[in-house]
Order: structure tokens, then sequence, then C-alpha cells
């Protein structure tokens, strides 16, 4: 009986260890996408304006016909590339 309290003893600690290693590289990890999902909320929050608010929408594209041609093209790029990524983010939400 000694032998087997020993045992399970030792393992008991071996996964307390591995325990808080998990807790710190998840404390670790989540920090990171904090800062990461800050922005994703912000373009999320600028969708829903964008979308409430039409003119809005209307005066961005307006400003965005003004910068020259070839930057026109990337920020065209830029804000599709936005556009997809607020689809997935808001598919998601919803199943949350």
């Amino acid at each position: 009986m000694s032998a087997r309290k020993e045992h399970l003893r030792r393992r008991r600690e071996k996964l307390v260890v591995q325990a808080a290693a998990q807790c710190n590289e998840m404390s670790s990890i989540a920090a990171d996408l904090q800062s990461t999902f800050r922005w994703v909320d912000r373009g999320f929050a600028v969708g829903q304006v964008l979308r409430s608010h039409p003119a809005l929408a209307v005066a961005a594209g307006s400003l965005l016909m003004r910068v020259s041609r070839s930057h026109w093209l990337v920020r065209v790029g830029q804000v599709f590339t936005a556009w997809e990524l607020l689809s997935i983010v808001r598919k998601r939400w919803t199943r949350i």
C-alpha cells in the first residue's frame, strides 16, 4: 500500500507541475490574442457604424476615390481583405 501511495503522490506532483506550466502558457497566449482581437473588435465596430450609417460608407468611398489610382487599388484590396475577415469573425461570433 505504501508503494502505491508514494507512486500516486509522485504522479500528483508531476501533474501539478504540468498544470502550472500549461496555465502559464495559456495566459501568455491569451495576452497575445487579446491585443490581436482588440483590432478585430475595433474593425467590427467600424463595420457596424458603416452598416448603420450608409452615408458614412459613401463618404469613405469618396475619400478612397481621391487617393491616386495605384493607392486606390491597394486600398480596395485592403478593404476587401478586411471585409472577408470581418465576415469570418461574424460567422464565428454568432455561434458563440
